[in-house]
């Protein structure tokens, strides 16, 4: 239950699952980080081949992986219907020509967002003519299964088990006002992204995969220490650049008085600046005084030292 100053949220159940990829499809961002292509099933259908059309695919650019994702509802069972669906996707997605025009669709969706291509460009250093390639190169390795679901069925583990290719889910809940009828959803934190629910070792590079706590991380190894400031340099594509600072506290950036996550605290530096952004790693952007970026601070700490 979500309280507030005047009205309570209680968690009801999702009408079906065109309602959740609905919610996905609007948060893509959100639940699969800031420099990511979303096809959404709309645009995937249009590449032949496809036994069945998974509800959207995945590019993160960043962190050099991709998706397909399955939207699904728990009371559907995981071997009568989860398992048959992303089993016939997996199917659909292996063949390298299929891979191309995935590739193709990528590069056209991301020619038509001049926002996410400027952010790759100016905060991952990708340069345009690589991005073809890099998407390429990218597609080629196995798709990691993104299950957006409302609740996690009791076998879904067993049988995530059997795979080959990582599986990670995703609890998406929704939540109606006692008053007003007002629905809410939540999903997961920013920074946290999916739970792996395989045995294999998750090999994202960097800090975000690790989710928030990985800040106190950095506190308690003295990376960085409460009162420390941390600088950002941001400007759109084409504008000056502007610098922008926060002071660190035991649970995230101060900026402007208030306490937020590296990414959110970025975010809104950002908006100051002129960007239209809503979504950015914080972890790439704030160098301490000696100028190293948090996530370089982050890989510099042992295996006992992270969580």
């Amino acid at each position: 239950m979500l309280i507030g100053s005047t009205d309570k949220y209680t968690r009801v159940a999702f009408d079906n699952e065109a309602e959740i990829e609905g919610v996905v499809a609007d948060n893509t961002d959100l639940l699969f980080g800031p420099y990511i292509i979303y096809l959404p099933k709309t645009k995937i259908s249009t590449v032949g081949g496809f036994g069945t059309i998974p509800d959207g695919i995945v590019v993160d650019i960043e962190n050099g992986c991709w998706y397909i994702v399955e939207a699904e509802r728990a009371s559907h069972g995981t071997w009568d219907h989860i398992a048959p669906q992303v089993s016939k996707q997996l199917t659909a997605v292996s063949k390298q020509g299929t891979l191309d025009k995935i590739a193709d669709l990528a590069i056209e969706q991301l020619n038509n967002d001049e926002i996410l291509k400027s952010a790759i460009i100016d905060e991952l250093l990708i340069s345009e003519i690589h991005m073809h390639k890099r998407i390429a190169e990218i597609v080629k390795n196995n798709p990691i299964v993104a299950i957006p679901i409302d609740d996690e069925p009791a076998d879904l583990r067993e049988w995530a088990g059997t795979l080959k290719h990582e599986v990670r889910v995703w609890l998406i809940k929704k939540y109606e006002s006692s008053n007003t009828k007002q629905i809410l959803y939540s999903i997961p934190d920013e920074e946290v992204g999916g739970t792996t629910i395989t045995s294999k070792e998750d090999t994202l590079p960097g800090a975000t995969k690790a989710g928030g706590s990985i800040f106190r991380d950095l506190l308690k190894a003295g990376k960085v220490h409460v009162a420390d400031k941390l600088d950002m340099e941001y400007g759109p594509r084409g504008q000056e650049k502007k610098q922008f600072t926060g002071i660190v506290r035991d649970d995230g950036l101060e900026v402007d008085g208030k306490v937020y996550s590296l990414s959110y605290a970025a975010v809104l530096c950002m908006q100051k600046a002129g960007s239209k952004r809503k979504t950015a790693n914080g972890w790439i952007m704030w160098r301490d005084k000696n100028g190293k970026l948090m996530d370089e601070l982050y890989t510099q700490l042992t295996p006992d030292q992270k969580r």
